[in-house]
Order: C-alpha cells, then structure tokens, then sequence
C-alpha cells in the first residue's frame, strides 16, 4: 500500500483535521440550528491561558500542547494579541473561511490534499465512535485585505483524549505551517485567531474500523458523502422554501446567519468526503 508520502507537497507534512463538534452534527427536524452553545472544552493554552474562549487547567507535562512558532513570533507577542473565535464571528465574515478554519479536506490545493491524507492515515485508527476535539489557536498575519498566512498555531487537548488523537491532532500543526487563508476584511495585521475542531465518527451499523480494507473505507466514505448530499439538498430546500414564502424576511439576521451556516457546512462536508474518496481511489489505483 502506498503511504501518506504521496500526500506531502514541498515543505508541507501531513495534514490538517476534519469535522465539526458533535453537537453541530444534529439539527432540530425542522432544520434549525441549536440555540444550546457547546461545553467549552477544559483545555490548557500555552498561547492565551485566560482568554479566547479556553478554559484553563493543568495538563499533562507528557503530553503539552503541540505548538509551532515561526518567523520572528515569539510567545510575549503572541499573549498580548486578543483572540476572535472563528465560530462566534457573523456569518458574512465567517463564511469564506469556512473551509480552512473547520479543517476540511479539498482536492484543488496542496493543503486539502494533505488534510485528505491526514484522515486516510487516521480516521479508521480513531474507531471507538468517541470524540476526537481540541482547541486549534492560530496566529495569522495578515498579507493582503481578507488574506493572511498562518505564522503560528498550537492544538490544545484535553487531558483523556488517546494518543491516537494527540497525534492527529499534531497533524494539524504540521499542516498549516505558513498556509495561506482567508481572513475577515480589514483588523490588525496580526490576528489571534481560536477555534474548536475535531473528528467525530459515524455511530451507526456502518462505522470505520481498524481493520477496514481500503475498499470498505472507500464504500464507507460514499455512504457519508450520500448522507451528506441528502442532508444539504434538504436544508437548501428549506431555505428556498423560506425565501419563496417571504417568510425568511420575518426571521432576525442571526436566525438567517444559522441556517445559512449550517447548509455551507454540509455542501462542505460533501467536499471533504469526495476529496478524501479521490484519495482513497488512488491508493487502490482506480
């Protein structure tokens, strides 16, 4: 079996992780978001230990936070910078970042293929349908309006999690080292920037597994992309639905923000799948 070499482009090893927390998995039937915010997740950050929406605690001296710095960064600068949640920011500012700060695969660059290959190594290791999350800190210096370069980065974990995850998680770090984004329009040319990521498995009948062959995982993978691609046509729908009746004009911003965010999250995760699938597709020379 060809391995994860093929994945790496230039100076660029491994891959970034995938998936959303667990909570943003469901909708209401009526294809609302929740209004319940997640639990924070207690978390130790070497970057800012009071702030950004991480909970500070004592972790494991064998197991800190995988933190890379680079260029002239150093951790004084960085501590005094105020971070943004991605996940709190208005959709309009959000949404073109959706694809880097979620930590989806993609088939049209370097890095996407990387985060492709990140998952093809890991994702049938992580195979107890538990939850693989942390906190993902970056710092971004901005290059041009509404594009920056990730300059340094730190995944911060909870304590329980396996090391299987810690490893995963440490792809993240690798991946983005330098990687270009995108970043809301105008602010600082240094941005603290914090979001919660992580991968959390498929819990039915069908679910990936240690010993899954390449074509299990492949079959397994369309079946999500099919789940997926039902789950976005019905919020699209519905979103139609509310336009065509002029009742989406009565909802608050925040209401459309919601449900706008959650479609672009599944069109996304169509994404993902398909480009993990070509991945996939290659290894078996298909």
């Amino acid at each position: 079996m060809k391995r994860i070499a093929l994945a790496i482009v230039g100076g660029a090893i491994v891959a970034i992780v995938v998936m959303l927390l667990s909570q943003r998995d469901t909708a209401a039937t009526s294809n609302e978001a929740s209004t319940a915010k997640p639990r924070p997740l207690a978390v130790r950050s070497g970057f800012w230990p009071n702030g950004g929406g991480v909970k500070a605690m004592q972790s494991d001296p064998a197991a800190p936070p995988s933190t890379w710095i680079g260029g002239s960064l150093d951790m004084a600068t960085i501590g005094k910078l105020k971070p943004i949640d991605l996940q709190k920011l208005p959709w309009q500012q959000a949404a073109p970042m959706i694809g880097w700060f979620e930590g989806l695969a993609k088939v049209d660059d370097a890095a996407g293929q990387a985060i492709a290959a990140c998952r093809y190594e890991y994702e049938r290791r992580l195979s107890d349908g538990g939850r693989c999350a942390w906190r993902q800190n970056y710092v971004v210096r901005r290059t041009s309006d509404g594009i920056g370069r990730v300059d340094a980065q730190e995944s911060s974990l909870p304590d329980a999690v396996s090391t299987t995850c810690r490893a995963y998680a440490a792809c993240v770090t690798n991946a983005s080292k330098g990687r270009v984004v995108a970043m809301p329009t105008g602010g600082d040319d240094l941005t603290g920037v914090t979001a919660e990521i992580g991968f959390v498995l498929a819990t039915g009948a069908t679910k990936p597994s240690a010993d899954m062959s390449d074509d299990d995982y492949l079959a397994y993978l369309e079946t999500r992309r099919a789940e997926f691609t039902d789950e976005a046509t019905q919020r699209r729908e519905y979103i139609d639905k509310l336009k065509a009746s002029g009742k989406w004009e009565t909802f608050s911003q925040k209401r459309r923000d919601g449900l706008e965010r959650l479609l672009a999250v599944r069109e996304h995760w169509v994404l993902d799948q398909g480009a993990v699938m070509t991945l996939v597709e290659s290894e078996l020379g298909l």
